[in-house]
């Protein structure tokens, strides 16, 4: 059982003879990971809710998601908005489709699940077509980080400095070989994400497995600058 010590407990243990602490731990309520949730799908991004308070209050975005037709085979997702219509909540996430053979149980997960990695590469990134830049480029190596499945959700990109030319590069995320993320081109003017869905067979990385970013050469002059990659990912347990 985890307890809590608070400041005031802690300050009568010193002053009790010989620093006893009986009596000053206090139990705190355990949080379960997943819960029940409720949602009928509307679409292979995107489900609704009945709009009751309970329900704004649960289904936010950042919220990860996990759904199937039978509980253990599951595919997840991270809520990215929440539109009000009326009578119901329209919930659209990214992460892995929500298609007929995975709507039927849907649950709602802590936001302890959900981790974020960011990596800069400076320079000229986009010179050449790169399947490994975090090792060619950062001399990284990224392995799994946990003894735990991690689920990527979207990849995030952006540029100091965007090719001269008229076209950008283009990157997606790779895990144990395989493209695990739609494109993203990148460029300077602002944040261009994209979702793992359509990727479901490749976007989990499981302990042991590696993670690489492959960029392209599509730029018209290869110049663009300065690369920072984002990746959101949900913890299975």
């Amino acid at each position: 059982m985890r307890r809590t010590l608070t400041f005031f407990s802690l300050l009568l243990a010193l002053l009790l003879p010989g620093g006893a602490t009986a009596g000053i731990w206090q139990p705190v309520a355990q949080l379960n990971l997943w819960n029940a949730g409720e949602c009928t799908r509307t679409g292979d991004n995107n489900f609704s809710v009945p709009d009751t308070a309970s329900n704004a209050a649960i289904y936010q975005p950042g919220v990860p998601m996990r759904y199937g037709d039978t509980v253990g085979a599951w595919r997840y997702g991270l809520i990215s908005t929440v539109t009000d219509v009326g009578a119901t909540l329209t919930v659209v996430f990214f992460g892995a489709a929500m298609s007929t053979s995975f709507d039927g149980i849907c649950e709602y997960g802590s936001g302890t699940l959900v981790h974020t990695d960011t990596y800069w590469v400076p320079g000229a990134f986009a010179d050449a077509n790169d399947s490994t830049i975090l090792l060619s480029d950062l001399d990284l190596i990224v392995p799994a980080s946990k003894r735990t499945t991690l689920y990527l959700m979207m990849l995030c990109a952006r540029s100091i400095l965007d090719d001269t030319g008229a076209d950008q590069p283009k990157l997606y995320a790779v895990i144990n070989g395989q493209q695990a993320s739609l494109y993203v081109t990148v460029i300077d003017s602002g944040w261009q994400c994209a979702s793992s869905q359509a990727r479901e067979s490749y976007y989990d990385l499981r302990f042991g497995e590696t993670f690489e970013i492959y960029v392209s050469a599509d730029g018209t002059n290869d110049d663009s600058t300065d690369l920072t990659v984002q990746l959101v990912w949900v913890q299975e347990e």
